[in-house]
C-alpha cells in the first residue's frame, strides 16, 4: 500500500485555452498546489530526504533540522512525519514581556493576556527611576509601540543611554530622536506583525544567539557555534555598504572573543566569510523585485567568475560544505577561526593582472628610453 508521499509530483496538467492567443501552440499548466503540502516545495523536500537516504547520511537515529519556516519547511515536516524521522523546526523566539507603567488600557491588556493564557507576560505597573534604569540595562529589546499622540521621544533617549536595542513606532515625535535602522528599528504604528518581526530580528541577532545557546553547550561541555561573516569584514571596498562591512568586521572579532571564553569549556566558536557567492542577492541589491532577482543567478555566476583566482563564481554549496566541516568532529581542534570561502579573492592581486601591469610598465620604460635617446 502506498503513502501520501506518492502524491508528491503527481499533479495534473491543465490546458490553457483562453489566455493562449496562438491556436498553433498548446499551452499547459502544472497545478503544483495539488501536492499534499500545497506547494511545489513538496518536491524539493522529498528529493532532499531521498538524497540523504541514498547517500547514507540520513539514518533513523538522526534529526532533520529545518529553519525556513516556509513551504519547504511544511514539505519537510510532511515527509519526515511519514518516514518517521525526527524534525527540529524552530519558529518564533523565546521571550519575556515586561509591561511598565499603567493607564486606561491596562485592564483590557490584562484581560487579553488572561483569556489567551499567554505566558511570559508581566505587568510591573509604575516603577521608580532606579528600577526603570535597571530594566533598561537588562532588556534584550526595548519596545515603544506608540500610536502617534506622543510628541517627544525622551523615553527613547533613556533606552539609548542604557544601550538597549530599540523597536519603536515610526511617528513624528520619535523620528526626531532616532534614525531608522541606526539607533532604532522603526515600524508602522498599530501594526503588531511589523513590531513582532522587528523584535525577532533583534532577538535573533548573532550576539543574543550566542548568549542564549552558550549555557546549553557549557552544560554539556561541547558544541560548535558558527557565525556568518563576510569578506567585506576583512577587506574594504567589497561592499557598497560601509555599515555592513563594519558590522561584519565586528562580528568576526566578536566570534574570536567568544571563542576564547567558551573554548575553555569545550565549546568551539568559528565564523564563515563567503566571497562572491552567486545567488539572487545581487539582483535584490540592484533593486529588482524578489521574483526577478532569484532568476539572475546565472548572470551573477558569469559576472563573478573572474573576480578571484579560482575561475568560477562561488556557490551556496561551497558555504554549506564549510559549515558542515565546522559543525563536525573533523574540526574539533578549530576554534576562533574565520573560514574564508572566496576562491582566493582577498588573498591579493591576481597573478595575471600583476603580470599584465608589469609588462605595461616595461613597455612604458622602453618607450621612455627610446624617446630620450
Amino acid at each position: 500500500m502506498g503513502t501520501i508521499l506518492d502524491l508528491i509530483g503527481n499533479t495534473p496538467l491543465v490546458e490553457i485555452r483562453r489566455l493562449n492567443p496562438n491556436p498553433a501552440v498548446t499551452l499547459l499548466a502544472k497545478l503544483e498546489y495539488f501536492n499534499p503540502g500545497g506547494s511545489i516545495k513538496d518536491r524539493a523536500a522529498l528529493a532532499m530526504i531521498a538524497a540523504g537516504e541514498r547517500s547514507g547520511e540520513l539514518t533513523a537515529e538522526k534529526t532533520v533540522i529545518e529553519a525556513t519556516s516556509g513551504n519547504t519547511g511544511i514539505g519537510l515536516a510532511l515527509v519526515c512525519s511519514v518516514k518517521g524521522y525526527r524534525l527540529l523546526r524552530r519558529t518564533g523566539v523565546d521571550a519575556r514581556l515586561l509591561l511598565v507603567g499603567g493607564g486606561p488600557q491596562e485592564r483590557e491588556a490584562r484581560r487579553y493576556v488572561a483569556t489567551r493564557r499567554l505566558k511570559g507576560v508581566e505587568f510591573l505597573g509604575r516603577v521608580s527611576d532606579d528600577e526603570k534604569a535597571q530594566l533598561f540595562r537588562t532588556a534584550d529589546v526595548y519596545v515603544s509601540p506608540a500610536t502617534g499622540r506622543e510628541s517627544f521621544g525622551i523615553v527613547l533617549l533613556e533606552a539609548m543611554a542604557a544601550g538597549a536595542p530599540i523597536v519603536a513606532s515610526d511617528i513624528h515625535g520619535y523620528k526626531g530622536v532616532v534614525r531608522r535602522g541606526r539607533e532604532a528599528l522603526l515600524v508602522p504604528p498599530k501594526d503588531p506583525e511589523a513590531i513582532a518581526d522587528a523584535i525577532a530580528t533583534l532577538l535573533r541577532s548573532v550576539l543574543l544567539g550566542m548568549k542564549h545557546v552558550a549555557p546549553v553547550m557549557l552544560k554539556q561541555r561541547a558544541g560548535s557555534i558558527i557565525n556568518n561573516g563576510s569578506v567585506a569584514g576583512l577587506r574594504a571596498g567589497l561592499s557598497s555598504s560601509l555599515v555592513y562591512s563594519a558590522a561584519k568586521a565586528a562580528l568576526i572579532h566578536l566570534t574570536r572573543c567568544v571563542a576564547m571564553q567558551l573554548g575553555e569549556q569545550g565549546v568551539r566558536v568559528n565564523s564563515i566569510s563567503p566571497g562572491g557567492i552567486a545567488t539572487g542577492m545581487f539582483g535584490k541589491v540592484a533593486g529588482l523585485p524578489p521574483e526577478q532577482a532569484e532568476r539572475t543567478t546565472e548572470v551573477a555566476k558569469a559576472a563573478l567568475a573572474a573576480a578571484q583566482p579560482i575561475p568560477r563564481a562561488g556557490l551556496a554549496d561551497d558555504v554549506a560544505h564549510a559549515a558542515v566541516f565546522l559543525a563536525s568532529d573533523d574540526s574539533s581542534f578549530v576554534n576562533g577561526h574565520d573560514l574564508v570561502v572566496d576562491g582566493g579573492l582577498i588573498g591579493g592581486q591576481r597573478w595575471s593582472e600583476q603580470q599584465a601591469r608589469l609588462q605595461g610598465m616595461r613597455a612604458a620604460f622602453v618607450a621612455h628610453m627610446q624617446s630620450a635617446s
